[in-house]
């Protein structure tokens, strides 16, 4: 099919005598009220081939409406021959022969001023599209057209007749349909103005004026661009869905454009140039894969600060908004702060657009911004309630923010992209900035300022040919002497009032009240146009601007050391925690670290790695000897050492039963580190002080100077604090590592050693996986005796990569086994857990019936809980505070179990965390479903309700439903969830690289 815009039209000076056709323009707007209604008309064209041109969308595809229009004086009805005289269907005759073989669905219309006359039949007739079945009428017709009869029946069979109304009523009867549409809060003055803009549009189209002007007045429009000049869509009419929005909508849109303005102001921009930025939508509008993003489901746009990522989700808000605007159907669009919401996402969402419509049955597009802000548990809960909430609302986007660090699906992480060289120049330029300076910037400056943010501080500097600094604290740190420059107070106070209102607005969620903080110094604080108000209440125009001051008020011990003991503080400190040690010397680290590291560790860890770099390219590098670098690695190395306590003794042995106590030597060429790991000496003094470097591996094997370990690389030396960010690179693969192979013994639990006693059976006596049949005493005590006896009693036995025992834990599970201690009655090893009650050709879970399936379930939920804690307490007691399941502990589970009622999907866990019943600690209903993909759990209050957990928590929230495959089939599923559950919470510190595998809840 052709579209009718692509064929010329046969009569074309409709648009040249517009003036004596005033009426048409008013009969068009009455098309343009239904598109704006959301009726089906797609487009409108004015003056093209016919008078008006409709095109309607059905369920076949597109019907054309051509539309040609009558007027007279006087109020005569219309008869055959009235309008025959007026000759529309001449018209529409020749546009029925110009269109009949390319266009497949249209109609002919003939729109006339007022009414039909009801005692003329033929004129009722042709108004049906019954011109042509009375033979007279027939021939009178053919005869006015000059064409044949055959042909004139097909064309009367396409044409209707449309009564219009009179020109002393079309426009009143316009407006009051446009009143209807655009509601009872547009006012009566406003109506008459938009209707104003609705004709001057369609009298533009009639004249094929639509688009841009400069083209046709330098005549360099391409030829055909006339006809699609003519037509009105959708996008003509955007401006006045915006205009009759309601005021709630419109106040979104306004809400949006401030807070691109504030972040623009803050970042050193004039307001002027702040508001052009906002006003043009082709400034951070999403290019590539960004603006073709999912209609539904999670999506989180990833980047460090600075990056542009709020920029980016701002934009899509205001499309959402568009959107909305255009279609009052289509999802409301939500704003959301991930700090400001406190409980249930879905309330929150439905909370911020009751005044605009029910998310629940419209949908939510909500844009949620700095998840990662919320604290470490909170982030991950709110991603989990954002996941589930959109997978069975397939209304629902959640479109959300958050600096690198969550734990994302490659779905749904989107990564913000940076700007390239020529972006950077145009940024700077428009900003008024010198783009000189790029000619000499160092690679480090390059690629700092590819982030949007600091692209502009960059600006900033240019125009005053200030330097501009290589790393991400330099530009804050610029940044922030320049708005306090001008401020009327000394730098120093207004800087402090600034970490007072950070630590104020880290604790408050974001917002202080500005009662709190005192009339004089609320002007003070706006001046620097750091800070904003909201409402009756300040907060800082940018969240990293927050973050900085938290730290610089950490350093300045500003912050109350209750606070500082405080995890839950801690988790909401970490970003300015992490700042505050990027900007810190050698001494200003070590103050921070020391009583960091000792008190909670995975807080200092996660800070080190955020602050500081592995390596920083082309950065000057500060001098220092050898002693004096392995003094400061090995205070460093000992803090961790003795935080990580016990299990730092056995991460760097073979043998699970020795502890090794271990020193640095270093030697810092530059920006490159030679390091070893050496024991340390029996009288506790370092080797590495008095033994020359180039001789250690010279070293005779069985002498304690021997290298335990080594590392040579780059290093980030412009960072003050890069000693203590060192040590946890060998640390985290040696954690990583311990949890992978379960080489940390658990002593005095049941469950641990009833697994192991279980797993060692069968692997003496040479059992598979799969096999569950009871395991005779006597046959493992021999097979046990015999390995003993080969291999002497400090040897070490490596039955699987996660099974590995030592001798003497042999001997000791050898004599309680004599003792009676793990055999049933009948002289077996059981296992501890139920066993396969179905028909042996099964295999795996289905082996089991769904009852006895849940039953083993639970009680290896159970046991893990168990393991678990005694694991960490017994060798990482210091970091438990920090750690998921472990910081939450006394902890049980809540869940459901689910099973196919066909039998042909792996069952599911669906569980969250809850207060411990000590008779009871898991909890886990068994329940059935056909579609586990739109399954969601209930959950019960009382007994199990969740556990009150604060916003910066470093642990899981436990209003977080977590979704996993139950992992209860191997020989010890317990130990294998209790290592990797361990693994994770240490990966999300940042002590561990991520396990390869996922068998935690």
């Amino acid at each position: 099919m052709r579209d009718p815009i692509e064929i010329d039209a046969p009569d074309d000076t409709g648009s040249q005598t517009l003036g004596r056709y005033e009426y048409q323009t008013h009969v068009a707007v009455r098309s343009l009220l239904e598109m704006l209604s959301g009726g089906p008309v797609l487009h409108v064209t004015c003056e093209h081939i016919e008078d008006i041109v409709v095109a309607r969308a059905d369920g076949e595809g597109t019907v054309w409406d051509f539309l040609q229009v009558k007027s007279r004086d006087g109020a005569t009805p219309w008869t055959l021959g009235g309008v025959l005289r007026a000759e529309p269907l001449k018209s529409l005759w020749r546009s029925h022969q110009d269109i009949r073989e390319t266009v497949d669905r249209y109609r002919l219309t003939i729109g006339l001023e007022g009414v039909l006359s009801r005692t003329d039949p033929h004129i009722l007739a042709l108004a049906r599209g019954e011109g042509g079945k009375e033979p007279k009428r027939l021939a009178r017709v053919a005869k006015h057209l000059q064409a044949d009869s055959g042909a004139v029946s097909a064309f009367l069979r396409k044409v209707r007749i449309q009564c219009l109304p009179t020109r002393e009523v079309i426009a009143l009867g316009n407006m009051e349909a446009l009143g209807e549409i655009a509601g009872p809060d547009v006012t009566r003055g406003a109506l008459r103005a938009l209707y104003r803009d609705l004709l001057d549009l369609a009298r533009t189209a009639a004249l094929g004026e639509l688009g841009p002007r400069l083209p046709r007045l330098l005549g360099l429009e391409e030829p055909g661009m006339l006809n699609p000049r003519k037509r009105i869509d959708e996008t003509h009419l955007a401006p006045f869905h915006r205009s009759m929005a309601s005021p709630d909508l419109q106040a979104l849109v306004r809400a949006s454009q401030e807070r691109m303005v504030h972040r623009w102001v803050a970042s050193g921009m004039p307001p002027r140039i702040a508001k052009k930025f906002a006003d043009d939508a082709s400034v951070g509008t999403p290019t590539g894969n960004l603006a073709s993003l999912p209609g539904h489901g999670t999506v989180v746009l990833e980047g460090d600060f600075g990056s542009g990522k709020s920029l980016l989700a701002e934009r899509m808000h205001l499309a959402d908004i568009d959107t909305a605007l255009a279609d009052r159907a289509a999802p409301i669009p939500v704003y959301l702060r991930a700090k400001d919401v406190q409980g249930d996402l879905s309330a929150a969402a439905e909370t911020a657009a009751r005044r605009i419509g029910d998310v629940h049955a419209r949908g939510a597009r909500i844009v949620l911004d700095g998840l990662d802000e919320s604290g470490p548990a909170r982030s991950e809960d709110l991603l989990l309630q954002a996941r589930a909430l959109t997978a069975v609302a397939p209304g629902w986007r959640v479109l959300a923010t958050a600096r690198p660090g969550l734990p994302l699906f490659d779905d749904e992480r989107h990564t913000c992209p940076l700007l390239d060289d020529d972006q950077v120049t145009a940024l700077i330029e428009r900003a008024g900035g010198k783009t000189r300076v790029l000619r000499t910037a160092s690679e480090d400056v390059r690629d700092a300022i590819r982030r949007p943010l600091f692209a502009l501080i960059a600006a900033g500097l240019s125009q005053n040919d200030e330097e501009i600094p290589t790393q991400p604290t330099g530009f804050l740190d610029a940044l922030v002497a320049h708005a306090i420059r001008g401020a009327d107070q000394p730098n120093s106070e207004v800087r402090q009032l600034l970490a007072r209102l950070a630590v104020g607005t880290i604790s408050g969620g974001g917002l202080v009240a500005a009662a709190d903080v005192g009339g004089d110094t609320v002007q003070v604080l706006l001046d620097t146009r750091l800070v904003v108000r909201e409402g009756r209440c300040l907060t800082f125009a940018l969240p990293v601007l927050e973050q900085y001051f938290a730290g610089q008020a950490v350093l300045c011990g500003a912050v109350p050391e209750a606070l500082l003991r405080d995890p839950e503080s801690l988790g909401r400190l970490r970003h300015g925690l992490a700042l505050a040690v990027s900007s810190s010397g050698w001494e200003q680290a070590t103050a921070l670290m020391s009583p960091l590291i000792a008190s909670f560790p995975g807080a200092a860890a996660w800070a080190l790695q955020e602050a500081v770099p592995t390596s920083t390219a082309e950065a000057p590098s500060p001098r220092a000897d050898d002693s004096t670098v392995t003094q400061r690695l090995n205070q460093a190395w000992d803090s961790w050492m003795e935080a990580l306590a016990p299990a730092s003794g056995h991460l760097f042995t073979f043998s699970p039963d020795q502890s090794l106590d271990l020193t640095v030597d270093a030697r810092l060429d530059g920006r490159t580190l030679s390091a070893m790991l050496l024991k340390r000496r029996d009288d506790g003094s370092v080797p590495a002080l008095d033994i020359p470097f180039a001789l250690r591996y010279a070293e005779p094997r069985s002498s304690s100077r021997r290298p335990l370990g080594w590392f040579h690389g780059p290093v980030a030396t412009d960072y003050g604090a890069w000693p203590w960010r060192w040590p946890l690179s060998p640390i985290s693969n040696a954690l990583g590592r311990v949890c992978t192979h379960h080489s940390l013994a658990v002593t005095g639990c049941h469950p641990y050693d009833a697994e192991r006693i279980w797993a060692i059976g069968k692997q003496l006596l040479n059992r598979s996986e799969r096999d569950q049949a009871p395991l005779p005493v006597e046959l493992v005590l021999r097979e046990l005796r015999g390995r003993l006896a080969q291999s002497g009693p400090s040897a070490h036995h490596i039955f699987t990569s996660r099974l590995r025992s030592h001798s003497e834990e042999l001997s000791r599970l050898g004599s309680e086994l004599e003792l009676g201690a793990w055999s049933g009655a009948d002289g077996h090893i059981h296992r501890p857990y139920p066993t396969p009650d179905q028909e042996r050709e099964e295999r795996g879970w289905r082996s089991y019936s769904p009852s006895r399936f849940h039953l083993l379930t639970t009680q290896v939920l159970t046991a893990m809980l168990e393991i678990h804690s005694a694991l960490v307490h017994q060798w990482l007691p210091r970091l438990a505070p920090t750690l998921n399941l472990a910081g939450l502990s006394p902890a049980g589970i809540d869940g459901t179990l689910l099973v196919s009622r066909a039998s042909d999907q792996d069952p599911e866990l669906h569980v969250r965390l809850v207060r411990r019943d000590q008779a009871d600690p898991v909890r886990l209903r068994l329940e059935t479903a056909a579609d586990f993909d739109t399954y969601v759990p209930e959950f019960p209050t009382g007994a199990t309700a969740p556990i009150p957990m604060d916003r910066g928590s470093w642990n899981r929230s436990p209003t977080a439903v977590v979704r996993s495959e139950p992992k209860v089939l191997k020989d010890t599923p317990a130990t294998d969830y209790a290592f990797a559950q361990l693994h994770r919470d240490l990966a999300r510190l940042h002590l561990a690289k991520p396990p390869i595998w996922h068998d935690e809840l």
